[in-house]
C-alpha cells in the first residue's frame, strides 16, 4: 500500500490550507497531500499582467522580495493570499525559506508530508536538507490523565487520550516499517538532496517571528497544541518514574538507534546518495550505542550503497560505552561494531566525532583509531581532511603522545583543519603528585598540547578551540580565552581559531597559547573546594557551528524546519 493514499492525506490537505500554503483552487493543487503546484510562469508574464496595475502587484520581484522579508510568518502567509500575481512573484523565495531545510518526526502524518513534497514539481527540487527529528511518544507505568494539564478532568481526559492514541499510532507505524517505506520514496524523489540529518532538539533560531519562536519538525507544534506535551522532551516530568517505552522500541538510546539504521537502509533502498549526514544529538539518554552501527550481511549491502558518496559525517556516540550503563569491553578497536562503519566511508572529508560529555573517557577508542595502519590496502579514512572532537575528557601523559595527538598524527598526511570543543584534561597520577610535591607548580596542559599538533600535521590550515577545562588536584577549570575579541554583540568570544602564521613557530605559538589560553588557578586556592559551578553541556554542535567562521552566516537562521507558525 502506497502511503501517499492513505486517510493522513485529507488531514495534511487541509493542514497545509489552514497554514495558508495550500491556497490555490482545488484544480490547481498537487494530486499528492494537496501541496500548491509549481509555477512555471515566466517574469516576462507576469510584467505583462502588471503594467496595468497599481500597488504591490505592480512592483518589481526584487521589491517585493525585500518587503517580504521583514515579514513574520503569518504576515507573509496573509501576503501571498492577497492575489496570484504577488502569490507567483514570492513564491520561489517562499519555497527557498521554507522548504529548502524540513525537520520531520517519524509518524505517518509527518513523513506523509515530506512524501507530499518530494512529489511536488518545483518544492522536491528545493528540498536539498532533510532532518528526522527524534519526537517520539512514550509510556511509563504511571502515566494517568491525571498527569496532564487541563482545567478541569474532561481537559485532562481528552489530552491523555489523545496522547494515547498518538502513542498507539506511531508504535504500529514504525513496527509496521512505514517509516522506511515513506523515507525510501521521498529519498528516491528528491533529485538534489544533499544533507540528511537526526537530531533531538528544536532550533530556537526562528528571528523571523521573534525571539521565542521556534522550528519544530512537522506536525510536532500541533501535538504540542493538544497534549500540552513536547515529544522532544526527556522522559520526565509527568512520565516519572522511569523507565520510559519509547514507540516502537524501547529506550531512548534504542529509538535513536532504530532511527539511525532507518535513514541508512531508506537511503540504500532509494539509491539516493547525499554529500553530508548529521547525528546532532544533545541529550545523555540519545546518545547512538555501539549496536547502532552493525549491519548484518543481509543489510550491510543495502546500506553500503549510501555511503561512499558522503563527504561529511557528524557524529554523536556512546563509542565503546553502552547505553545500558554498563561498559561493553572489546579486545581491540577493530572488533566495535563503530570501527568497522568507519571503514564504510572512504570518501569522508570531513569527521565529527562528539561524545557524551566532558567527563566521559574514549582513550580506547582514540587509541585504537590512532593505531590503524595507514599502509593497509584498505586505509580507514584516507582522504580525511578535517576532523572535530568534542564533549568527552583525557589523561595527561607525562611520557609520549596523549591519544589525541597520536589520532592527529595518523591523520596528519592529509589533515587541514582540527576542532576540539568542550574537552577535558585530566591529571594522570603522577602529575597530580609532582604538583602535590610542588606547589608552585602551575601547568598549562592544553597549551602544552595544542603546541605540537602542527608538528605532527604540517599541512594544518586551522586549529580551533573552545570551551576547554584543565582538571588539576581535583579542581575543574575552565580555559579562558583571553586574546581580547569580541563577538558582533560586544561579547568575549568563547573559541579561538589558530592560522598558520600563528602556528609557523613552535616556540612562539607555544607562548601565544600560554598568554591566551588562560588556566584559573586562584581557584586551587580559593574556598569551595570541588564546588564549581557546573557547565551546561547541551548543545555542542550547535556551539561548534557557532564557533567556527565559515559557518556563521548559515547558522544565523535556520531554514524551515517547522510545521507552522508555532
Amino acid at each position: 500500500m502506497s502511503f501517499s493514499q492513505t486517510p493522513y492525506s485529507t488531514s495534511l490537505k487541509r493542514s497545509s490550507q489552514e497554514a495558508g500554503l495550500d491556497d490555490e483552487p482545488d484544480d490547481t493543487r498537487a494530486s499528492s497531500g494537496g501541496l500548491k503546484s509549481a509555477r512555471t510562469a515566466a517574469d516576462a508574464d507576469i510584467d505583462k499582467e502588471t503594467n496595468s496595475g497599481i500597488g504591490l502587484e505592480s512592483l518589481p520581484i526584487e521589491l517585493l522580495t525585500k518587503i517580504a522579508f521583514y515579514l513574520s510568518t503569518s504576515e507573509l502567509l496573509s501576503l501571498r493570499l492577497t492575489s496570484r500575481i504577488i502569490e507567483v512573484k514570492l513564491f520561489n523565495d517562499f519555497a527557498r525559506y521554507y522548504f529548502a531545510k524540513k525537520q520531520f518526526m517519524l509518524t505517518a502524518e509527518s513523513l506523509q508530508c515530506l512524501v507530499d513534497i518530494s512529489l511536488h514539481p518545483k518544492l522536491s527540487t528545493v528540498l536539498e536538507h532533510v532532518i528526522i527529528s527524534l519526537d517520539r511518544y512514550v509510556l511509563t507505568r504511571n502515566l494517568t490523565a491525571d498527569k496532564f494539564k487541563g482545567q478541569d478532568t474532561d481537559s485532562r481526559r481528552a489530552r491523555y487520550e489523545t496522547y494515547l492514541k498518538g502513542y498507539y499510532d506511531q508504535f504500529a507505524f514504525l513496527t509496521t516499517g512505514g517509516d522506511r517505506q515513506s523515507l525510501t520514496e521521498a529519498f528516491r524523489n528528491l533529485k538534489n538532496l544533499k544533507t540528511v540529518g537526526l537530531r533531538d532538539y528544536n532550533n530556537n533560531k526562528r528571528s523571523r517571528d521573534g525571539p521565542d519562536a521556534v522550528w519544530r519538525a512537522y506536525g510536532a507544534g500541533t501535538v504540542l497544541r493538544e497534549t500540552e506535551v513536547s515529544l522532544l522532551s526527556t522522559p520526565t516530568g509527568i512520565f516519572y518514574p522511569r523507565p520510559a517505552i519509547c514507540a516502537g522500541s524501547g529506550t531512548p538510546a534504542d529509538f535513536s538507534a532504530r532511527a539511525f539504521v532507518t535513514l541508512l537502509a531508506a537511503l540504500g533502498e532509494s539509491g539516493a546518495s547525499p554529500e553530508n549526514f548529521e547525528i546532532l544529538l544533545r541529550s545523555q539518554d540519545n546518545l547512538l550505542p555501539d549496536h547502532a552501527f552493525h549491519f548484518p550481511p543481509w543489510l550491510k549491502p543495502t546500506v553500503s550503497s549510501a555511503l561512499p558518496g558522503l563527504r561529511s559525517l557528524l557524529l554523536t556516540a556512546e563509542f565503546i560505552a553502552g547505553d545500558d550503563g554498563f561498559t561493553r569491553t572489546f579486545a581491540s578497536f577493530g572488533d566495535s561494531a563503530i570501527s568497522k562503519f568507519l571503514y564504510l566511508v572512504p570518501n569522508l572529508v570531513h569527521l565529527r566525532l562528539n561524545s557524551s560529555g566532558k567527563h566521559h573517557f574514549i582513550t580506547s577508542f582514540l587509541i585504537g583509531l590512532a593505531d590503524t595502519d595507514v599502509n593497509s590496502p584498505v586505509p580507514l579514512l584516507p582522504r580525511l581532511e578535517r576532523l572535530d572532537f568534542g564533549m568527552f575528557a583525557l589523561f595527561g601523559h607525562t611520557a609520549g603522545l596523549d591519544p589525541l595527538s597520536r589520532v592527529v598524527a595518523r591523520f596528519g598526511r592529509t589533515l587541514k583543519a582540527l576542532g576540539l570543543w568542550k574537552l577535558s584534561v585530566q591529571d594522570s597520577q603522577e602529575q597530580q603528585d609532582a604538583m602535590r610535591r610542588n606547589k608552585e607548580l602551575r601547568p598549562q596542559r592544553w597549551a602544552k598540547l595544542l603546541a605540537n599538533l602542527p608538528r605532527l600535521a604540517p599541512g594544518l590550515e586551522r586549529l580551533t578551540v573552545g570551551a576547554l577545562t584543565q582538571v588539576s588536584l581535583g579542581r575543574e577549570m575552565g580555559i579562558s580565552i583571553v586574546s581580547g575579541a569580541r563577538t558582533p554583540h560586544g561579547h568575549f568570544v568563547t573559541s579561538r581559531t589558530y592560522r598558520p602564521e600563528d602556528m609557523r613557530d613552535h616556540a612562539s605559538f607555544k607562548a601565544l597559547l600560554e598568554k591566551e589560553l588562560a588556566v584559573p588557578w586562584w581557584r586551587l586556592e580559593g574556598d569551595g573546594y570541588g564546588e564549581d559551578e557546573e557547565d551546561d553541556e547541551d548543545g555542542s554542535d550547535e556551539e561548534i557551528e557557532e564557533a567556527e567562521e565559515e559557518d556563521e552566516e548559515e547558522d544565523t537562521e535556520e531554514n524551515g524546519n517547522g510545521d507552522d507558525a508555532s
